[in-house]
């Protein structure tokens, strides 16, 4: 970034402000001093900027500071603006991300605090540093979708941490990643999961979406917008490929990091289906099979309500009908209900 120049009352009395923020402190100590006690800076990121800003913003907030240093805050106002209500700050562990916001006037309730060597991304909510991700280090944790928490309140910087975390690769916590529900409505009724979009699984059987600003944790079977036909999730990270899908999720959602549950060539309607990564998702999850061990060539023989009427031997299926058709009571069954129903068995079947 270009150089900035601090004016000399507000350089002084930065020297006297405990800075907080790793790029914050590192830009002051680099920076060197110019012409009436200015101080000339490389900002190492916005957040040096917006941390300069706080502290000439809490100069003019405040009584009896000194003309000089309130002139020099109405320069830099003047200059830099005023900080945005959410501001990025990075530590170098979460010990000092923890001291910093305990003791740091100029980080704020709202802020998101980033400590990447740990894979830690956190919210200030009051006076209390929350990771967003799993590891969390010295910082306390979320219980609930931070989205959530005084009505509202944090929605802005919950996403914006999300955003960070997505870039680091550093994997989220889940605050109540999914609850069952029941269909009353629709093409799909009865029990259902309510699952967050980073937390579908592949094969998973997606049946819809959620009405927009519903979780996990408020959502019910009344906001569900349900697919006129099912289909079978493969989620990865969203990148756009150009189809109407994609380009709508771009233009809803700009910034907002999202998932793809399944891309244009597997869903029903020709586009891939790209959703937040926090949205919930209305899915039916597949019940594992247990594993019976390898198939044999005998085949179980039942009539319509599920009775055994026989076992037969026989490698190819032609070669089971001919064994079962030669059967008395098979013959019986097939008169009486017009066919029969065959299943190979599996090797722990055979008793």
């Amino acid at each position: 970034m270009a150089t900035v120049t601090i004016p000399g009352a507000l350089a002084d009395h930065l020297a006297d402000e405990v800075a907080g923020d790793l790029d914050t402190i590192t830009t002051l100590a680099e920076g060197r001093r110019g012409r009436g006690r200015t101080l000339v800076i490389t900002p190492r990121s916005t957040t040096a900027l917006h941390t300069i800003s706080r502290v000439a913003e809490q100069v003019l907030d405040a009584k009896g500071a000194p003309r000089a240093l309130r002139d020099a805050a109405r320069l830099w106002i003047k200059r830099a603006g005023r900080a945005p209500k959410i501001v990025v700050h990075r530590f170098a562990d979460s010990y000092e991300a923890y001291d910093a916001a305990m003791s740091c006037a100029t980080i704020h309730d709202g802020d998101v605090l980033v400590v990447e060597s740990e894979e830690i991304v956190a919210v200030l909510v009051g006076a209390w540093p929350a990771a967003i991700t799993t590891a969390h280090g010295e910082l306390h944790t979320i219980t609930e979708d931070p989205r959530t928490l005084d009505g509202g309140k944090y929605a802005a910087s919950a996403t914006r941490a999300e955003q960070i975390a997505a870039e680091l690769d550093s994997p989220l916590a889940m605050f109540e990643a999914e609850r069952e529900i029941t269909l009353t409505e629709g093409p799909f009724p009865g029990a259902a999961l309510l699952v967050r979009a980073d937390a579908v699984l592949d094969n998973d059987i997606v049946l819809g979406a959620m009405s927009e600003g519903v979780t996990v944790t408020t959502a019910t079977a009344d906001d569900a917008l349900l697919h006129a036909a099912p289909y079978l999730a493969a989620p990865t990270p969203h990148l756009p490929c150009g189809c109407t899908g994609c380009e709508q999720y771009t233009t809803d959602h700009t910034g907002h990091p999202g998932i793809t549950l399944a891309h244009a060539h597997t869903t029903p309607w020709d586009a891939c289906d790209v959703v937040p990564i926090d949205a919930p998702v209305v899915i039916r999850r597949p019940v594992p099979l247990p594993d019976r061990g390898p198939a044999t060539d005998w085949w179980t023989i039942t009539a319509a309500d599920g009775a055994e009427i026989a076992r037969v031997e026989g490698a190819t299926a032609d070669d089971m009908i001919r064994a079962a058709e030669a059967l008395p009571a098979v013959q019986a069954t097939i008169r009486a209900e017009g066919g029969f129903t065959r299943r190979r068995l599996a090797a722990d079947e055979l008793t």
